[in-house]
């Protein structure tokens, strides 16, 4: 997201471990290798790349070579590994991510939603999905909403909870039905977000990460754990750190990938991708 984001931490941290994997499952009988092996991210030069993070690598794809006019905000990856790109500005782009051109007419989103975090869920861990968005920076509290990609209607479906209200947020899914936020704070905050009402279920404060204005960000899950894409990085230089964290352990490691080369403004997830570790081959 085009909109916060330094990672600013020496060691590991140890958080309370309370983001536990669910006992759903993962119906992957339709799902590619497109869309269960890699996390997507997007550069602000708009280039497309596929993130994989058990090998720590990143693999450059296309410029991305659409109609919408702006700057690349977000992104989010529906389980056909389309890449939905959201533009400062208010569109929403459909993207391939085999050669980064566009698939099909822009949507054009509401005020108070024309810059967004997004996230697909897969609701009950089934192979129907919902395309979720989080308004941020142009309207405090306008909190969660859902995307029909067919027709482009935007339905509002409340709040935060808490202290929350009114916060910005990225947004990651999961393929077993789970929805979360990093929101925008000081330090920032992780939780689990109910998709049915915008209710923050659960959260953790993430200490060593820290967000500031006209900063970069951006979110995913992959694999059992969260990543963390942060701008400007630790060593000053015009490129983002990773930090990982493992919701298991309730380890923060803010020295995952450091310097990586470009700076990431958005990060999707198919809900193929694993929602535990892969086994080694």
């Amino acid at each position: 997201m085009d909109a916060s984001g330094l990672g600013n931490a020496p060691a590991r941290e140890a958080g309370p471990g309370y983001l536990t994997q669910s006992s759903g499952g993962i119906d992957a009988s339709d799902c590619s290798d497109a869309a269960s092996a890699y996390v997507y991210v997007l550069s602000n030069q708009s280039d497309l790349y596929r993130f994989a993070p058990d090998q720590k690598t990143f693999t450059r794809i296309a410029t991305i070579s659409c109609a919408a006019v702006g700057q690349p905000n977000s992104m989010a990856v529906d389980r056909n590994a389309t890449a939905w790109v959201n533009f400062l500005g208010g569109t929403l782009q459909p993207i391939s991510t085999n050669d980064g051109s566009c698939k099909g007419a822009a949507i054009s989103l509401p005020t108070a939603f024309t810059q967004v975090g997004m996230a697909y869920v897969a609701p009950t861990a089934s192979t129907q999905e919902a395309l979720y968005v989080a308004g941020a920076y142009e309207s405090a509290g306008s909190g969660l909403a859902s995307v029909d990609t067919t027709s482009g209607l935007l339905t509002p479906i409340g709040l935060y909870s808490g202290a929350l209200v009114g916060a910005s947020a990225e947004l990651t899914g999961t393929g077993d039905g789970r929805l979360f936020g990093f929101f925008v704070q000081s330090p920032p905050i992780l939780g689990q977000i109910d998709p049915t009402t915008g209710n923050v279920l659960s959260q953790t404060t993430l200490s060593t990460v820290t967000l500031t204005a006209e900063s970069s960000f951006a979110f995913s899950f992959w694999g059992g754990r969260f990543y963390f894409y942060t701008y400007p990085n630790t060593s000053g230089s015009s490129s983002t750190d990773v930090s990982e964290y493992d919701p298991t352990t309730g380890m923060l490691d803010p020295t995952y990938m450091t310097d990586i080369g470009f700076t990431i403004v958005g990060a999707g997830v198919s809900t193929c991708a694993p929602v535990v570790p892969p086994i080694p081959k």
